[in-house]
C-alpha cells in the first residue's frame, strides 16, 4: 500500500514538473531578443543598474523630470531581487541584463507550484493539476510573465499565491502557518503597489467563511485567529518597512494606503459578532439564525458607516487602480494606453481562449458544493472581478481566480463519457498551440532601428544630454542611451509639451518648446504616425494637420532652420535643436547620507555661449520645511566641473539643493537635486 502511495506521489510530481517545463518553455520564447518587452521594464532596468553600480537604493531618480528628479516607487524588492541574484550568478559570467530579462519568465513559470498547492488544498489533486496546467499555457497569464516583461505584477502574484496557500493550510491544519502567510503578504508589497489586492482577498474569504460557518453551525475559532495573525503581521511589517525606508521621501504618500487597508481589517472583524451567536443557536433553528444574521449585518453596517469604514471599502476597486498605476482611471493619459482599456468580451476570449466557455460551469459547481474551498475561491473570484472589469492590466492579477474556476468546470465534466477525454485533450492542445502562436507574435517595443539610434546617442552625445521623445520610449532612453528625459516627455505631464512640438506647423514655436525644456536632441520615428490621433489629444487647442506638422517635417527630413539632422536610418531620425544654451547640473555623491557624514556636491556646467564676465553660482540647501540650512557663493567656469565638499551636521530629513547661476548679476540658469539624511 505504501509503495502504491509512493508511486502515486511520484507521478504527481512528474506531472507538475512537466507542467512547469511547459510553462518555462512558453515564457522563454521572448528571451531570444536582446531587448526588453514593453516600455516600463527599461526604466526598471536602469534603476536596478544604478543600485548595482552604487550599492545604494536610488530613492531619487535623476533620469526623468529633468532638470528636477523623480521619486522611485515604493517597490524596492523589484530592484534588489535581480541585483542579489546576479551577484550569486556572477561567477558563471552571466550578464546582468540576461538575469533581469529571465526573472519574469522564471517566476511566472514557478507560479504553477503555489497555485497547485493552493488548489489541491482547497479541492483535490486533479483540480490542482488542471489549474497549474491552465496557468502554464493561458495567454492571460503568459502576457505579463514573458522573458523581458519585467514589471511587479508577476512577482507579486507568485508571493500572493504562497500567502494564500499558507493562509488556507493554517485554517485547515495548523495556525502556526499563519505567520508565513503574513510574511508573504508583506513580501507582496515589495514588488507592486497593487499589494492591497491580497489583503482584500483574504478579508472577503474571512467574512464569507464566518458567515458560512455560522449557518453550518461550525466553529470559526481557527479562521479568526489565522486571519488576525496573518493580516496584522503582514500589515505591521509593511507599515514598519515603509515608514523606515521611505520616511523622508514618499511615506506621506504611502501612509494612506496602509491606513485604508487597516480600516478594511477593522470592518472585516465586525462579522466576528456572529461567532458567539453561533454557539447560542442550533442548526435546525434556521429562522432564528437568519434574523440574528440580519441584525448583525445592520449593526456592522451602522458601525462601519459611523467610523467611516464603509466608504473606504466601497471605493476600493477604483483606489486600487490609482495605487497600482499612479494615474486616475478616467484620465486622458490612461484612456490612450492599451493596458488601461476597458475589458471586452473579445479581449476575454483572446486571453482565455475556448476554456473561458467553461466559467459558468465552474461557478455552478463551487456554489453547489459550498465548503471552505468554495468560499475561499468565491472571495478570490469576486475580488478579481471587481478589479479586472475596470481595465485590461488587471487581467493578469485576476487570472488565478478565473483559471481555478475553469479547472473546476473541466473537472466536473462527466469523465465516464468517452467523448470527454477527447474533448479535454483537444481543448488543452488547441490552447497550447494558440498560446505558442500568441507568444511568438510578441515583439519588443524597441525595434532594431530604434535600438541602433539609442546606441548612437549613447556613443555620440554629451553625458548630460537631454533627450525629447514620445513617453513610451523614455525608459529605453534612460537604459540604452544612458541619457535623461525632461518633464514634458513623462506621461502625466506630456500635455502642451512634446506633443505640441510634434503637432505644430510653426518651426519657431517648436524651437521655443525645445529651448524651454532644455532639449539637446529629439527622437522621432515612423511609429508616431500611427499614434497621431493620440498625440492630438495632448496638443494645445488648434487645428493640426499631419502633413503640415513638425512630426512630418522631421521624418521627411525637410530642411529646417532651427533643427539639425544628426542621425537617421530607415525608421528613426535624431535632430538637435539649434540655439544658444547654458546648462547646469548638480550631483550629490550619495542618495542617502548618515547623520554627520560629509556631503559632496558636484556642479557641472555646459554652454555654447561665449560669455564675458564673472560667473557665479549660488548654492542653497533647503530642508523639508523650506528652511535654508546652507548657502554659499562659488565661482564657476562654464564647460567645467566645480566640486564642493560640505562638512556639516544635518539632522535627519529630506533636503533639496537649488543652484542659481549668474553672469555679472544676470540670471543664466539653474540646477536642482535632492538627498536624504537618515
Amino acid at each position: 500500500m505504501e509503495l502504491k502511495s509512493l508511486l502515486r506521489d511520484k507521478r504527481e510530481y512528474i506531472l507538475l514538473l512537466a507542467v512547469f517545463l511547459i510553462a518555462i518553455a512558453l515564457r522563454l520564447i521572448t528571451a531570444k531578443y536582446d531587448r526588453l518587452l514593453g516600455a516600463d521594464p527599461w526604466r526598471h532596468l536602469k534603476i536596478a543598474e544604478l543600485l548595482l553600480e552604487t550599492g545604494e537604493f536610488p530613492l531619487f531618480y535623476s533620469y526623468t523630470f529633468y532638470p528636477r528628479v523623480s521619486l522611485i516607487g515604493s517597490y524596492s524588492g523589484l530592484y534588489y531581487l535581480p541585483v542579489y541574484i546576479y551577484k550569486i550568478l556572477e561567477v558563471f559570467e552571466v550578464s546582468f541584463f540576461k538575469v533581469f530579462q529571465l526573472l519574469p519568465a522564471i517566476f511566472g513559470a514557478l507560479s504553477v507550484a503555489p497555485l497547485y498547492m493552493l488548489v489541491k488544498e482547497l479541492f483535490d489533486k486533479r483540480v490542482g493539476l488542471l489549474s497549474a496546467l491552465l496557468i502554464a499555457i493561458s495567454p492571460a497569464n503568459l502576457e505579463r510573465s514573458l522573458a523581458g516583461y519585467y514589471r511587479g505584477d508577476v512577482f507579486m502574484v507568485f508571493f500572493m499565491l504562497l500567502a494564500f496557500y499558507f493562509f488556507v493550510i493554517s485554517v485547515k491544519r495548523n495556525i502556526v502557518f499563519s505567520l508565513l502567510s503574513g510574511i508573504f503578504l508583506f513580501v507582496c508589497n515589495l514588488f507592486w503597489d497593487g499589494w492591497p489586492f491580497a489583503f482584500v482577498v483574504i478579508s472577503l474569504a474571512f467574512v464569507l467563511g464566518i458567515i458560512f460557518n455560522y449557518f453550518k453551525s461550525l466553529s470559526s475559532k481557527n479562521l479568526i485567529i489565522v486571519y488576525i495573525v496573518s493580516f496584522t503581521l503582514g500589515l505591521s511589517l509593511i507599515y514598519i518597512y515603509k515608514q523606515h525606508f521611505y520616511q523622508y521621501t514618499i511615506w506621506h504618500l504611502l501612509k494612506p494606503q496602509v491606513i485604508s487597508v487597516g480600516k478594511l481589517f477593522l470592518l472585516s472583524l465586525l462579522v466576528v459578532l456572529l461567532e458567539p451567536l453561533n454557539r447560542l443557536t442550533l442548526r435546525k433553528k434556521a429562522q432564528i439564525k437568519m434574523v440574528l444574521f440580519f441584525l448583525v449585518l445592520v449593526l456592522t453596517s451602522a458601525l462601519a458607516y459611523y467610523f467611516g469604514l464603509l466608504h473606504n471599502v466601497l471605493r476600493f476597486a477604483d483606489t486600487l487602480i490609482h495605487w497600482s498605476t499612479g494615474v486616475e482611471s478616467a484620465s486622458t493619459y490612461s484612456k490612450n494606453i492599451t493596458e488601461m482599456q476597458k475589458i471586452t468580451l473579445s479581449y476575454l476570449f483572446r486571453v482565455y481562449y475556448f476554456p473561458i466557455l467553461l466559467l459558468p460551469l465552474g461557478l455552478f459547481s463551487i456554489i453547489r458544493k459550498l465548503d471552505f474551498g468554495s468560499v475561499f475561491t468565491i472571495g478570490l473570484f469576486f475580488t478579481s472581478v471587481l478589479t479586472f472589469i475596470w481595465i485590461v492590466r488587471f487581467t493578469f492579477l485576476a487570472s488565478p481566480a478565473v483559471l481555478i474556476l475553469l479547472a473546476i468546470g473541466i473537472a466536473s465534466l462527466p469523465s465516464r463519457r468517452k467523448i470527454v477525454p477527447f474533448f479535454l485533450s483537444l481543448l488543452f492542445a488547441s490552447t497550447a498551440v494558440y498560446s505558442l502562436g500568441f507568444t511568438s507574435e510578441v515583439e519588443p517595443l524597441i525595434y532594431p532601428e530604434l535600438y541602433q539610434a539609442l546606441n548612437w546617442i549613447r556613443e555620440n552625445t554629451p553625458d548630460d544630454a537631454v533627450i525629447g521623445t514620445w513617453w513610451h520610449y523614455t525608459g529605453a532612453v534612460n537604459a540604452i542611451a544612458d541619457r535623461r528625459v525632461p518633464e514634458l516627455t513623462t506621461p502625466t505631464t506630456i500635455t502642451r509639451g512634446f506633443a505640441t512640438l510634434l503637432c505644430t506647423d510653426d518651426e519657431d514655436e517648436a524651437i521655443e518648446i525645445a529651448i524651454s525644456r532644455g532639449l539637446d536632441y529629439i527622437i522621432v520615428d515612423r511609429g508616431l504616425y500611427l499614434l497621431w490621433n493620440v498625440i492630438l489629444n495632448y496638443c494645445d487647442a488648434g487645428n493640426h494637420i499631419l502633413r503640415d506638422s513638425m512630426l512630418s517635417k522631421f521624418y521627411k527630413e525637410e530642411r529646417l532652420h532651427n533643427f539639425r539632422l544628426e542621425y537617421s536610418n530607415n525608421k528613426v531620425r535624431v535632430y538637435a535643436p539649434v540655439y544658444h544654451y547654458a546648462k547646469f547640473r548638480v550631483i550629490s555623491d550619495k542618495f542617502i547620507y548618515k547623520a554627520g557624514q560629509k556631503i559632496i556636491l558636484t556642479l557641472n556646467g555646459r554652454s555654447n555661449i561665449r560669455e564675458v564676465g564673472d560667473i557665479k553660482s549660488e548654492i542653497n540647501i533647503i530642508d523639508s520645511e523650506d528652511n535654508s540650512v546652507f548657502r554659499k557663493i562659488l565661482n564657476l567656469n562654464l564647460n567645467e566641473s566645480t566640486t564642493m565638499d560640505i562638512s556639516m551636521n544635518l539632522p535627519k530629513g529630506r533636503y533639496r539643493v537649488n543652484v542659481n547661476v549668474y553672469v555679472d548679476k544676470r540670471y543664466l540658469g539653474w540646477a536642482y537635486t535632492t538627498f536624504v539624511v537618515m
